[in-house]
């Protein structure tokens, strides 16, 4: 079998022959067959082992970019979200961003009137659109338009009804 590093395969897809050839990373034996256990490019080395990488994909994150991440520190200036998702795809390396208070209400109303600590708790998911970049891998979001802020809350213990 050639090298089929254009080729991206799937999880169950036959890869290689068991008969000839060895199962390497990312790849296992289904009867004679070696098949993809992940999504990725499937190679084959000069030993004959049989691999599949891992095939990432790494949106870019700029401003204006749609993200979603879970809250994971609420502080009294600003909350900590630790990102998933950018515009509907999952992110395969840690993003982290910050919501800032005056960031939560839409333009014009007066932002010291928001307690974080009573608006979100850890484990909200939200979902934010980006307005600034610290550098590589930490963002400023901002939930202040229509159809963007915190999608699902984390349960609250109810005092009965």
């Amino acid at each position: 079998m050639a090298p089929m590093d254009s080729v991206v395969s799937v999880p169950g897809e036959r890869v290689g022959s068991a008969a000839t050839q060895s199962a390497g990373a990312g790849t296992f034996v289904r009867g004679d067959d070696i098949c993809a256990s992940l999504v990725g490019a499937a190679t084959v080395s000069g030993d004959g082992v049989v691999s599949v990488r891992c095939a990432s994909h790494r949106p870019a994150i700029v401003v204006g970019t749609v993200v979603v991440g879970r809250v994971s520190r609420v502080a009294a200036a600003n909350v900590n979200v630790d990102l998933f998702a950018a515009d509907g795809v999952v992110l395969d390396f840690p993003a982290r961003a910050a919501l800032r208070r005056e960031d939560v209400l839409p333009a014009g109303q007066d932002p010291s009137t928001v307690n974080l600590a009573e608006t979100f708790r850890g484990s909200d998911l939200v979902r934010a659109v980006v307005i600034s970049t610290d550098d590589k891998s930490r963002y400023n979001v901002a939930i202040n338009e229509p159809g963007l802020g915190r999608v699902v809350a984390a349960p609250v213990a109810s005092g009965g009804s």
